[in-house]
């Protein structure tokens, strides 16, 4: 070799870089590209946030992420990232965050680097959704637990919920084991709520809804 040049290009995004998909369920996925390939393990996910504006200030949603997977091949220019279930749920439960390709944008705090140790520039550290996919996808209750004792039904959805739109009435608890005699219970609308979370709900039955439960022995046992 006569001639060596010691790569000191500093990595850069290229323009049509970062895309959302939030219509993978239960995830939410970062993909963008940089000019040259990167060193994977200079990702720190825990420097990623979620933000809606380009200079977020103190007042502004922010979803710092606490937890990720890097999924691209191993040194690569194209960088994917899926978004752990959890920091999904919180960045959905802001109205105003990662509703439109307006509001979808990605803040790092450090830079990556490339192969030979040369580290994008901290001002470069936002990123504009150049491709936005919408989540289209209905919530799905996933499962629900009933506490015959503490006269208790926790719901567990998919992703986050708007509950003030919920309705108790809408909840029906059948006997699924007795087919020659389908039994059913709708709870009634007076059903309180003892606690909320981003997707799931915890609801106290009310005293005539237990005894009618246990009249018509539905809830007996689990299945």
């Amino acid at each position: 070799m006569m001639l060596f040049c010691h790569d000191e290009t500093i990595p850069h995004r290229s323009i049509a870089s970062y895309g959302c998909h939030l219509s993978v369920a239960p995830l939410s996925m970062q993909v963008f590209r940089m000019t040259e390939v990167i060193n994977i393990s200079s990702i720190v996910v825990e420097e990623m946030y979620m933000v809606n504006t380009t200079n977020p200030g103190a007042d502004e949603p922010t979803v710092q992420v606490t937890n990720a997977t890097v999924i691209s091949s191993a040194n690569s220019d194209s960088v994917s990232v899926v978004v752990s279930h959890s920091d999904t749920l919180r960045a959905q439960a802001l109205t105003s965050l990662y509703t439109s390709p307006e509001n979808t944008k990605l803040r790092f705090r450090q830079g990556f680097a490339d192969m030979n140790g040369n580290v994008q520039p901290v001002d470069e550290a936002v990123l504009n959704v150049t491709l936005f996919s919408d989540d289209a996808q209905r919530p799905e209750l996933i499962y629900f637990d009933v506490n015959m004792n503490a006269e208790t039904i926790q719901l567990v959805f998919t992703e986050t919920m708007n509950f003030d739109l919920f309705n108790s009435s809408e909840v029906v608890l059948v006997d699924s084991q007795n087919e020659s005699s389908f039994k059913e219970l709708r709870l009634s609308e007076s059903t309180s709520t003892l606690d909320v979370d981003f997707d799931r709900i915890e609801l106290r039955l009310i005293t005539t809804d237990v005894i009618a439960l246990k009249k018509n022995e539905i809830c007996i046992q689990q299945n």
